[in-house]
């Protein structure tokens, strides 16, 4: 408890920041000892005090500069050198310019249907699509810019992604301005290449993660796809020889699967996916019997044997390579986060973390939480039940940073309980009803009950040809009864559970749908178009009773 109350202490003062020399940062980051070298240069000794404070705010910064690069798995050696580069970093790496660089990208592709040749209506004139298309390479070629202004031209160079964009765009952004000038449309093929953006933007990471695994999985993939290939070829060879002279010059009348060399390799092609088969075997097995055995061995081979080796290739590739690469992710966050750590620490305790520290790093690298779940973020992390956080402890600052955190309630708590009398007392009656298991029960036997009843309806319906038996399906009293008890379950159970509990179980979800489309396709009798029958939907809720049981079991 008294470290609890240290902790907590320590959170609510975080702001007020020691100038003693026992809170002196163990190591400064390139902004801040960037920072230090020009206040040195500047020959200034009013500084004491603001200048460790700013250090140590610039080493939050740079320290979850440092996660974001773990979390995002940009290369370290990509990281802002200077104070200089912080801006056009912080540009680049905002969400809205994140959004900003996803638009120009959808900007881009979206052209393809307004550029000649183009969807009848929405074709622009040459001006105007080619204006959009500068426009659109001009916020691209801005993002090419901040990220040589916080890398540096010599890392912007080196990096194989961004030259190859830097040259699409300057082809691209030239023919546009040739466009503009012929005030007409040429044969473009760049236009080919403006995925490229698309899957360069950050909401795409994923997409351009999986395209990089593809073409890393390509080499041993084709090694096996020539050695398929290559025995097609034998099969093909061979078979030319066997069924190609036959019958002489009759036998290119009938056989006509393996005339040539170029048909019979084309023919085997098809029989890889059995598409020709039996028909290639045919006007061979017509006049021996025993050619089936030059078949039945190459689908052997060929579609049993080597299609399912190449599968297994694919999969042992992907596996492998994801399995590289999650390892690499792993450690590229662990060596993130030593940076990161180091920033954090001061040269007295050079091994741990305090939370103040850890509260200024999050005040960066999540802005949008609470004082609380800071708090909370510091004391899961904090297995050693200390003030400070070793750098082991500090490893799974990902993952806790992922947690939300909210009040626990009892098991009999209302979502009412802040009402004033007598509503308080008349939602917790509710909420007990609603959660009386009698209730649950009578609820099972009126769907049962009103699925018995609709297949008894449709059977004697379906039996009768008249057209007005039909439609007094959809009007008969029961129908309205049935509807009326589903609407005041929903009513009794979101008033007793309150709106956010009914509505985050998927079943509550689904018997809310099903009794609103049930309830309009009644009313919908008085305009003469109803679809009462979506009811028959709500019987699916009866698998809920055995599923239930399902997961008591499991746990058992």
């Amino acid at each position: 408890m008294e470290n609890d109350r240290e902790l907590l202490y320590s959170t609510q003062h975080s702001r007020t920041f020691s100038t003693g020399s026992d809170d002196e940062a163990n190591e400064s980051g390139n902004i801040a000892g960037d920072l230090s070298y020009r206040i040195r240069q500047s020959g200034s000794t009013n500084v004491p005090c603001d200048s460790q404070r700013i250090h140590w705010d610039l080493n939050y910064q740079e320290a979850a500069i440092f996660l974001q690069e773990g979390g995002n798995n940009d290369k370290l050696y990509y990281h802002p050198q200077n104070q200089d580069a912080l801006p056009a970093y912080l540009i680049a790496h905002n969400t809205l310019f994140y959004l900003l660089d996803l638009g120009a990208s959808l900007l881009l592709m979206s052209l393809a249907m307004c550029e000649s040749p183009a969807v009848s209506k929405l074709q622009l004139p040459v001006a105007a699509h080619a204006s959009l298309e500068i426009f659109g390479i001009a916020i691209l070629v801005l993002k090419l810019f901040l990220n040589m202004r916080w890398i540096g031209v010599r890392s912007f160079v080196r990096h194989k992604r961004t030259m190859i964009k830097a040259a699409v765009l300057i082809v691209m952004l030239v023919e546009a301005i040739v466009v503009i000038i012929r005030q007409t449309n040429h044969f473009r093929v760049t236009r080919s290449l403006r995925p490229i953006f698309l899957i360069d933007s950050y909401y795409c990471r994923g997409v351009r993660r999986f395209v990089r695994q593809i073409l890393q999985s390509l080499p041993p993939i084709l090694d096996m796809i020539a050695l398929l290939l290559f025995f097609m070829l034998i099969f093909s060879i061979l078979g030319f020889y066997l069924f190609s002279q036959q019958q002489g010059d009759l036998v290119f009348a009938d056989n006509y699967f393996f005339r040539t060399i170029e048909d019979s390799f084309v023919s085997l092609f098809i029989l890889l996916t059995t598409a020709n088969f039996p028909d290639v075997m045919m006007p061979s097995y017509a006049r021996n019997k025993s050619s089936a055995v030059f078949f039945i061995v190459y689908l052997a081979i060929e579609l049993y044997f080597f299609m399912n080796l190449l599968l297994a290739v694919v999969y042992d590739t992907f596996n492998n390579i994801e399995k590289e690469k999650l390892k690499k992710l792993f450690m590229h966050k662990r060596k993130a986060c030593q940076h990161a750590f180091n920033l954090l620490v001061t040269k007295q305790n050079s091994s741990t973390i305090h939370l103040k520290h850890f509260v200024g790093l999050m005040k960066y690298y999540k802005p949008k939480k609470s004082r609380r779940d800071v708090y909370l973020a510091f004391k899961f992390l904090n297995h050693s039940k200390t003030s400070n956080l070793s750098l082991d402890e500090f490893y799974s600052v990902y993952e806790v940073a992922l947690l939300t955190w909210t009040a626990k309630q009892g098991a009999g708590s209302v979502w009412s309980t802040h009402f004033y009398y007598p509503l308080n007392k008349i939602f917790v009656g509710i909420f007990k009803f609603a959660n009386w298991k009698w209730f649950d029960r009578f609820i099972y036997l009126v769907i049962a009950a009103n699925f018995v009843w609709i297949m008894v309806d449709t059977i004697q319906i379906s039996t009768n040809p008249s057209i007005e038996a039909k439609n007094d399906f959809h009007t008969t009293w029961y129908s309205i009864v049935f509807v009326a008890i589903y609407f005041v379950e929903v009513i009794i159970k979101i008033l007793g559970l309150g709106p956010k509990k009914y509505f985050t179980s998927g079943w509550n979800i689904f018997d809310f749908l099903v009794t609103i489309a049930s309830l309009v396709g009644v009313l919908g009798t008085l305009f003469e178009e109803n679809f009462y029958y979506i009811v028959v939907l709500r019987p699916f809720r009866l698998l809920r009773y055995p599923y239930h049981y399902w997961v008591i079991w499991k746990k058992i």
